[in-house]
């Protein structure tokens, strides 16, 4: 099996571990608000830059680099822009995928905001770039809807059909930044050069966001209320998790770096998958606050769905 395929397989499963966790954060208060749980996740999110110390070590994972100091440049306006927007629109997706994880379970709102993303990042990558769609995007996007459909039209209410679709929609801005970012980069460096000067900045736009909430005073307010009433367990389930995502999203763009950026693409959907095992195996035991306590019925309708779900993402990405 390739190198890049591992990292990928080993990616989703902790991207699912971590979905399920997120509804265990958001449901069982935790942390009281999915605004403040996205700001802490946000903030996490800026520590793997904290690799860029370890430079004059020279590390190496299987034969790769971890990112290198002497690869980051000064950046243009352009490439700021893309990392503060790439931010921006990270940081509220979270907030809204968090709110969807407060009423519904993680194998339902999951699958969907990653329907949405998906069809989003093609079609927005197709209006940057110019490239046609897939040629068959048309039956991968039938069966993402249907699948979509499937789970939101008998499992979701009016809101959380909202707040999954405007997740999905926000995190396909996300996906098109960044791969902005670093195509941007490549036409001026070195594969591995882009990579890291890519990767470095899109911290910082992470920072500079955060900066920008703090300086508004309500959202000021409603962190500080809020990080004061919440419990140190709570904190440390913030920090874990969003260890083991930030973990996985490195691994995504090492093996997107590395590999075939089309099937790993499509291999997004074994996320769904995971997921579903997880409900399948898990469900009956897990506590109300995990969610996945599903009849029978329920099992088979998320089965079917997400079955369709990953056949739309094959198809996209693979067609």
């Amino acid at each position: 099996m390739p190198t890049w395929l591992l990292i990928i397989f080993i990616a989703q499963f902790l991207l699912a571990v971590t979905a399920v966790i997120d509804k265990y954060i958001v449901t069982s208060k935790k942390v009281s608000k999915p605004f403040v749980y996205a700001f802490y996740v946000t903030i996490l999110s800026f520590i793997p830059i904290g690799l860029f110390v370890l430079s004059p070590f020279k590390i190496k994972i299987a034969n790769y680099n971890l990112p290198l100091i002497e690869n980051i440049f000064r950046p243009d306006f352009g490439l700021l822009a893309m990392s503060i927007g790439s931010a921006f629109a990270g940081f509220y997706a979270l907030m809204s995928l968090y709110s969807a994880l407060q009423k519904a379970d993680a194998s339902d709102v999951v699958p969907v905001v990653g329907s949405v993303s998906a069809v989003g990042t093609l079609i927005l990558n197709t209006i940057v770039t110019g490239q046609f769609l897939p040629p068959n995007f048309f039956y991968g996007f039938i069966l993402l809807v249907i699948g979509t459909i499937f789970i939101s039209h008998f499992r979701f209410n009016k809101e959380v059909t909202m707040l999954t679709l405007n997740s999905g929609l926000l995190f396909a801005i996300k996906t098109t930044m960044v791969k902005a970012m670093f195509t941007y980069s490549e036409k001026t460096l070195l594969l591995d050069q882009a990579f890291d000067h890519a990767f470095f900045w899109s911290r910082i736009g992470i920072l500079i966001v955060v900066i920008i909430i703090l300086l508004v005073p309500k959202y000021l307010q409603k962190i500080t209320e809020n990080t004061k009433t919440t419990k140190k367990s709570g904190g440390l389930w913030v920090v874990g998790n969003s260890i083991i995502g930030g973990i996985a999203a490195f691994m995504i763009l090492k093996a997107i770096q590395i590999g075939d950026p089309s099937l790993i693409e499509a291999l997004g959907g074994l996320r769904f998958l995971f997921l579903t095992i997880f409900s399948i195996l898990f469900g009956r035991v897990l506590t109300k606050d995990i969610g996945e306590n599903n009849k029978t019925s329920d099992l088979w309708q998320k089965s079917v769905s997400v079955i369709l779900i990953v056949s739309g993402f094959l198809l996209l990405f693979l067609g």
